[in-house]
């Protein structure tokens, strides 16, 4: 087999920290809704819309102030996905046959260490601003 290959500009960019928790919600929504057989105890509400105008207000908002806000929204609505997550996880146990095990298996990155660091990531991102001393730019609450 012979191959050949040409590299050319392209105009793609990085994606943004937003459009990332915005994905992640989108796929934490889709396992949850996979999970939402007729039947089950999961309690969860479905913040796919929030999170999208989140990230669509953070990318088109002029000011750093503006941004902030926005953000902290964001990443409140990614936490409680994230937990809607995990509790469905624990919730919906592996006795459920071949699709329970299946969809344990979907939910194992989901539930893991890296949600919690692109959670705590951009959060960082948005306390690199500077803030009086001593103070916070994250409420304890929102703190990761």
């Amino acid at each position: 087999m012979r191959l050949d290959s040409t590299v050319t500009a392209a105009l793609i960019h990085e994606p943004s920290d937003s459009s990332q928790l915005w994905d992640a919600v989108r796929g934490m929504v889709r396992l949850l809704q996979q999970a939402d057989a007729p039947g089950s105890a999961i309690l969860w509400h479905d913040h796919y819309r929030a999170a999208k105008k989140r990230a669509r207000t953070i990318k088109y908002a002029r000011g750093r102030p503006k941004r902030v806000k926005h953000y902290r929204e964001l990443l409140k609505i990614t936490r409680k996905t994230l937990g809607y997550v995990e509790q469905a996880a624990a919730q919906w146990p592996l006795a459920a046959g071949p699709a329970g095990e299946l969809w344990q298996a979907m939910v194992a990155p989901t539930t893991g260490r890296w949600p919690r660091q692109a959670a705590a990531m951009p959060a960082a991102k948005i306390c690199a601003g500077p803030t009086p001393a001593g103070a916070t730019c994250l409420p304890q609450e929102e703190r990761p």
